[in-house]
């Protein structure tokens, strides 16, 4: 036997022990590192979620709102074209229905399901009912498209039923990505992740994570677990602040020029610390209010109950009216069109004033606003979409006239589906 032979063998016997040793030593750090790692995103994956949701709802609904008002703004050019009555009137009457035709057509050929505002099909799909195409890509791209021409056209009704079922598409469509496949595997989670879209598609709507929460509470879960609670207000609150950013990004020199005067301080237009993050309906408290007052607001608050009664039993009869008299299935185009066509007399800026065509955001934003609604003073005018609040002698006959107005335009609007 070569003693050097038997050397050489000892010491390469050696040497792939000591590899062997390192390497398993390596792979258990690996297991160890990836384990760490894996346990880590099992903790983060959820708020991870929940954040993306909230920039991209956020996102979709700056989209939206610019898109209407570049469409409003586009509608009162119309107007601009002529002085006479009769053709502004015309012209009024003629946008809105071209907008709403395009509405009913692009939502019933791309898909029938993003008709109406989908909380009714939410509750249904939160309780365990899967509604079969209700979430998909094909029913969001209908859903915007209806939305936007539709509030464009001028028909009296709100974005926060349909948000609420566009922010829940998108739940849903992140939950099939490879990365957040384990909520989509997992029913219970994926319930709690589509009543965090509901909340913050009210948020977003509003500003008002509580009230996005409260919304998914009460509204569209017949059945509420409490584990639920801070995920719906993680994702609101994000879904609030997030909106309230993209705002002050984005608000164009007017838009800060109407805020700074509706608030009473001075404007620089070059002045980037104008973009405050402010509210969405920004109420400016004159005094602190007396003790006296107590009672008439207990008493607008009766009111208010008896006349949202009231509206919900208006509502409710015009929905009788229109199943016992019209049929979608024989005529699709008849009801729209005739409601526009009631909504563009009434609330055309040639009729009484400007004040009636107003959006429902933008009178919000008057109503709530710190500028006297008769105020004849030019710059302070700058604080009001509506200048002409006291075209019929004072606000309060103006006031009047909007809300008997608007009451039965909503109520009419809410029976097309």
């Amino acid at each position: 036997i070569d003693p050097l032979a038997v050397t050489m063998e000892v010491e390469m016997q050696d040497v792939s022990s000591t590899t062997m040793s390192v390497t398993t030593s390596q792979a258990k750090k690996r297991g160890a590192v990836q384990a760490f790692l894996r346990k880590i995103w099992k903790w983060i994956r959820v708020p991870i979620f929940l954040l993306i949701l909230a920039m991209v709802c956020t996102a979709v609904r700056t989209l939206i709102n610019y898109s209407i008002e570049i469409l409003w703004d586009a509608r009162l050019a119309l107007l601009d074209l002529s002085d006479n009555h009769g053709v502004r009137y015309l012209l009024w009457i003629l946008w809105g229905v071209v907008l709403l035709v395009i509405s009913v057509t692009w939502t019933h050929y791309v898909t029938p399901l993003a008709a109406g505002s989908g909380i009714p099909e939410m509750k249904s799909t939160l309780s365990g009912i899967d509604l079969c195409g209700y979430l998909d890509f094909r029913t969001f791209v209908s859903k915007i498209g209806g939305l936007i021409t539709a509030m464009a056209s001028g028909l009296q009704m709100g974005a926060d039923g349909p948000f609420v079922h566009i922010a829940s598409i998108l739940s849903n469509l992140l939950m099939k990505l490879p990365m957040f496949a384990f909520a989509e595997n997992n029913e219970t989670l994926r319930v709690k992740l589509l009543s965090a879209g509901c909340a913050v598609g009210i948020a977003n709507n509003f500003g008002a994570p509580v009230g996005g929460v409260l919304f998914s509470v009460e509204v569209t879960s017949t059945y509420f677990s409490v584990s639920s609670l801070p995920i719906n207000f993680f994702c609101a609150i994000s879904g609030a602040m997030m909106l309230l950013v993209f705002r002050a990004l984005l608000a164009s020199d007017a838009q800060l020029e109407a805020q700074a005067t509706s608030a009473g301080v001075g404007f620089d237009a070059e002045a980037f610390s104008n973009r405050h993050i402010t509210a969405i309906f920004k109420v400016s408290y004159l005094d602190q209010g007396d003790f006296w007052e107590l009672p008439i607001f207990m008493f607008l608050g009766v009111f208010l109950g008896v006349l949202g009664a009231f509206f919900v039993n208006l509502n409710a009869r015009a929905v009788e009216l229109r199943r016992k008299f019209y049929s979608y299935e024989k005529s699709l185009y008849t009801m729209p069109i005739l409601v526009i066509v009631v909504t563009g007399l009434l609330t055309c800026p040639t009729a009484v004033g400007d004040f009636m065509s107003l959006p429902p955001k933008m009178a919000l934003q008057d109503l709530f606003s710190g500028t006297p609604m008769d105020t004849e003073d030019p710059k302070l005018m700058k604080g009001l979409r509506g200048q002409d609040w006291n075209a019929l002698g004072s606000p309060a006959a103006a006031l009047v006239l909007f809300l008997i107005t608007r009451l039965f335009l909503v109520a009419v609007s809410f029976t097309l589906p």
